[in-house]
């Protein structure tokens, strides 16, 4: 096998875990805040101009939360520009997901029973319409043969009278 092929995934996976201790580093700080992190908690009081306000003001405990919360912020954005989807968000569409799953085959079985329910009521129309036209061959039988009497009565009539 290629040494340089070897030698570059070597070095690729080297980087990899390195990036994994960094973003593992950053998660631990944004969700945890600075503690045990004080080279950390340096750079980002210096960074966000906490480092000239005296630490037990409300001043600086302000600026602190917006200074956390903008740090928060700019983490997710650049989580997201990178393909990275949040925890919380990935639980959430997860949970979505799951409803729109049940919903789906909830609807798939009253679709399912509707069919059947048409199904069964296509055959009672049918039955419904061979009965009607049952029906009406005997009323045109019976019609027939009552325009027969009618016109035998008639003929025997007339031919009484003659």
């Amino acid at each position: 096998m290629d040494d340089k092929y070897l030698e570059f995934f070597g070095n690729l996976f080297l980087s990899a875990a390195k990036s994994q201790k960094q973003m593992e580093d950053l998660f631990k700080l944004s969700r945890h805040g600075f503690k045990g992190f004080e080279e950390m908690s340096v750079m980002f009081r210096k960074f966000y101009g906490l480092e000239n306000i005296e630490k037990d003001t409300p001043e600086y405990i302000n600026i602190w939360r917006n200074a956390g919360e903008e740090f928060q912020k700019a983490f997710r954005e650049y989580l997201k520009m990178v393909g990275v989807v949040p925890k919380e968000d990935y639980i959430s569409i997860v949970e979505k997901y799951e409803q729109l799953k049940k919903k789906v085959a909830d609807q798939d079985e009253t679709i399912r029973h509707l069919q059947i329910l048409l199904r069964d009521k296509s055959v009672d129309q049918g039955e419904t319409v061979k009965v009607f036209q049952d029906l009406m061959t005997k009323q045109s039988e019976q019609f027939m043969e009552m325009m027969n009497a009618v016109g035998h009565y008639f003929q025997k009539e007339d031919q009484d009278k003659k």
